[in-house]
């Protein structure tokens, strides 16, 4: 049983990341001017001598927004693990519904994450949607919308570990490479 149990924190957390990753280097090869923005972002900060590590972090906004970009726009796992209702629950928003106490309920991710009261053309690609309007960084309270790994005491144990493999993979490899569609013809088996 605990053989099992560790299997599956380990599967979800290298399933999740690496989901994460293949679209994060889909996302850099469709958009090539994202790309070199944020390959230009670390080279200020970073330069050429070192690597990036987990101190640059705060130092790297467009980095960091271009994850929660990638996060938001793919809803790697559209649906979170199920809560249970502990009593009757009222929701509005122009209609009633009644959810009655012990009901299982799921979050719907993918729903949260392309809200149009939520967020500005969720459909679009935009990582300066999470840029602080007021200076350089972070707007903390757009980036905190995005619940990758979901919320609450039952979200993913990996909610605190998963953004910084992100980032170092992520800016690491814009550090040290580009990606750029090829056509499939130069595609060899």
């Amino acid at each position: 049983m605990i053989k099992a149990a560790v299997y599956d924190l380990f599967g979800a957390g290298y399933e999740t990341v690496s989901t994460t990753l293949m679209w994060t280097f889909l996302y850099l090869v469709k958009f090539p001017d994202i790309q070199r923005q944020v390959q230009d972002e670390i080279d200020n900060v970073v330069g050429r001598d070192r690597l990036p590590t987990l101190a640059d972090r705060d130092k790297l906004p467009l980095t960091e927004a271009f994850i929660a970009e990638v996060f938001r726009h793919v809803s790697v796992v559209p649906l979170v693990v199920p809560h249970t209702t502990t009593q009757d629950t009222i929701l509005g928003g122009g209609y009633e519904y009644c959810i009655p106490k012990d009901t299982i309920v799921f979050m719907s991710l993918y729903s949260i994450h392309k809200d149009p009261n939520q967020w500005v053309d969720p459909e679009t690609f935009n990582p300066t949607r999470f840029l602080a309007e007021d200076g350089p960084g972070l707007d903390k309270k757009k980036v905190d919308s995005v619940m990758p790994l979901g919320a609450g005491c039952r979200r993913c144990v990996g909610v605190n570990i998963a953004p910084i493999q992100l980032f170092l993979y992520t800016s690491i490899c814009l550090h040290q490479c580009s990606f750029k569609e090829q056509p499939w013809s130069a595609v060899v088996a």
